[in-house]
């Protein structure tokens, strides 16, 4: 049965129960378990709600997954700082120019300054986005890489990490 249709004969069933037997409708327990017998909409409706405490406890887990993800990422994107500077400082020490083997590239490369975050609630208006309000990042990296300050935000000065081509 399809939930339009289970809707309406549990609408026609209530209808018709109020119209021959009005005083039930003062005893919810009565009321429910006589249209429950008379319909398949509130099984209907208990299915449906394990369905959804289902789907809730899928959404958890899925989330929590997630977040263990987010964290497996983040150690990865660490290990890969970690041997870029050890692969920079190996090309430094053979004198800072790219290094060309069998199977890549390895050239150092400058990195752009990156946005630093002090107190965003310092932030002026005129650089913040709507809605919500959020601190407009590009906007305040620009004024602040053109020499201008803004309260709450600096910038770093860059760095140098290793490009490594496979090509």
């Amino acid at each position: 049965m399809r939930v339009d249709e289970a809707i309406a004969q549990l609408r026609e069933a209530a209808e018709a129960l109020a119209a021959e037997h009005p005083d039930l409708a003062a005893d919810e327990r009565a009321w429910l378990d006589t249209l429950d017998g008379l319909t398949d909409g509130l099984d209907l409706a208990e299915y449906l709600a394990e369905r959804a405490l289902h789907l809730e406890a899928m959404e958890e887990a899925a989330a929590e997954r997630a977040k263990k993800l987010r964290a497996r990422v983040a150690r990865f994107v660490a290990e890969q700082d970690r041997l870029k500077g050890l692969i920079l400082a190996l090309v430094d020490a053979a004198g800072g120019k790219k290094v060309v083997r069998a199977a890549m590239t390895l050239s150092p490369r400058a990195t752009p300054a990156k946005l630093i975050e002090v107190d965003a609630t310092q932030t002026p208006p005129t650089l913040m986005r709507q809605p919500p309000p959020e601190p407009d990042k590009g906007a305040i990296k620009d004024a602040l890489a053109k020499g201008g300050s803004v309260p709450g935000w600096a910038l770093n000065n860059g760095g140098r990490t290793v490009a490594i081509l496979t090509r």
